[in-house]
């Protein structure tokens, strides 16, 4: 099978591309984004905290749409100080009942029930390689998902489980997302 580089870049070869005529996931950079859920684990922060690493897809930017599909990550620990972050996203998210965030299906419910939009900047990596989106607070979206998005989401919740499982060596199914039926392998789908 020959491996074949088209310059105009229809392949989705060269820089920037995936396996299979996937184009590479965009970066995001920093902006007003609007934001779904695609994946969360819990685990434990450094510290000894239980934590919730959550996966955002943006699915909205007003920047001319560049930075749709890209990836957010952000880090929910679970602990008296540190609940102002959760319940800033929770009123964003427009939730109204308490809920035991322990409850990984109650979480799960909550933090998918509508998107978020998110203002995001842009911080040094841990490593001090390059920088990195972090979201510096939640409010309100009245984006509506439609088929479209609903796609988008739902192949980019297939991939966070399949990373989870690639993480820990094909081994139990740590992440969470809605639809868990992941797809193998393969590269970034989105």
């Amino acid at each position: 099978m020959a491996f074949i580089i088209e310059p105009d870049g229809q392949n989705g070869g060269g820089a920037g591309g995936g396996e299979g005529g996937q184009s590479r996931r965009p970066d995001c950079r920093a902006g007003s984004k609007t934001l779904a859920v695609c994946g969360m684990t819990y685990g434990q922060s450094k510290a000894g905290n239980d934590k919730i690493d959550v996966c955002w897809i943006v699915i909205e930017d007003p920047d001319g749409g560049h930075d749709v599909g890209a990836l957010v990550f952000d880090t929910f620990t679970l602990t008296q100080r540190a609940a102002w972050k959760l319940q800033q996203v929770s009123g964003a998210l427009g939730q109204k009942a308490s809920w035991d965030v322990e409850d990984q299906d109650a979480t799960w419910k909550v933090l998918s029930q509508s998107p978020v939009k998110a203002a995001v900047k842009m911080e040094p990596k841990w490593n001090g390689d390059g920088e990195k989106p972090a979201i510096e607070r939640y409010s309100r979206s009245s984006t509506k998902i439609s088929k479209e998005l609903d796609k988008l989401i739902e192949d980019a919740e297939r991939w966070y489980v399949a990373w989870q499982k690639k993480k820990q060596g094909g081994g139990s199914d740590s992440g969470r997302s809605s639809r868990s039926a992941p797809f193998g392998d393969s590269d970034i789908p989105f």
